[in-house]
């Protein structure tokens, strides 16, 4: 499944391509091809068609108004792909509204952009957006996949049924999730204290050695939710 990054900016064309350069959104100065930059002005003069066949190709834009924002959104929805748009500005709610996943940023985002938006991003960081993707993906799909393939409990046929006032969790699912959600936290506490250790990070820099260590702890605790929801049954009162 294919993803793209673009950049919708109000600074110059020359000013966005360098940040583009640096936020990793252009590889190199060979993809900033006259198909990649536009400027605001430039895609709007373009006819519903036009903007349409460029839309896909664009990655960056310069001098733009949230209106160019929200005919990018239009236009590339109209192609057949699935939008997501960032915002913090007034300005920004109908792109919010519009986009297939509006995201809001949770400190500086005005209120308007936030009551538009379907996610508020509470770090105003956007490698957040990241992450919530790649955790839906892994424990969503290895989560459902758990779910589809647990056998049949024929047992549940014979049981007596149960009072509306009953806890819906039994005495033993409680203490599955205590010991889980133990183990779980015992783990990461661990990676977190003495991580640089385990994982042979003490003669690298600072900076490196947090950034592998934060990135094996995020990941463990993906992983550990999708071990869990594997061998939790639902059906067998585990």
């Amino acid at each position: 499944m294919n993803r793209k990054v673009c950049m919708v900016t109000g600074d110059n064309l020359h000013t966005a391509k360098a940040i583009a350069l640096e936020c990793g959104i252009l590889g190199s100065n060979a993809d900033a091809t006259e198909r990649n930059l536009i400027e605001g002005r430039a895609f709007r003069a373009l006819s519903d068609i036009e903007r349409e066949q460029v839309a896909g190709e664009i990655l960056v834009m310069g001098r733009s108004s949230h209106n160019d924002k929200l005919l990018l959104v239009q236009a590339l929805q109209k192609k057949g792909h699935v939008v997501a748009v960032t915002g913090d500005g007034t300005y920004d709610a109908p792109a919010l509204r519009e986009a297939d996943i509006g995201l809001a940023m949770g400190i500086q985002g005005t209120e308007v952009a936030k009551e538009s938006s379907d996610i508020i991003i509470l770090d105003d960081n956007f490698s957040s957006v990241v992450k919530l993707l790649w955790i839906n993906l892994i424990m969503d799909t290895l989560g459902a996949l758990a779910l589809a393939t647990e056998p049949p409990t024929d047992h549940l046929m014979q049981r007596l049924p149960v009072d509306r006032r009953e806890p819906l969790a039994t005495n033993i699912m409680k203490r599955n999730i205590l010991i889980q959600a133990l183990y779980q936290v015992t783990v990461l506490l661990v990676l977190n204290f003495w991580g640089r250790s385990i994982l042979n990070l003490k003669n690298d820099t600072s900076d490196h050695a947090n950034e592998m260590k934060n990135t094996f702890i995020f990941n463990t605790f993906v992983l550990c939710q999708v071990k869990g929801m594997e061998e939790m049954g639902i059906n067998n009162g585990h």
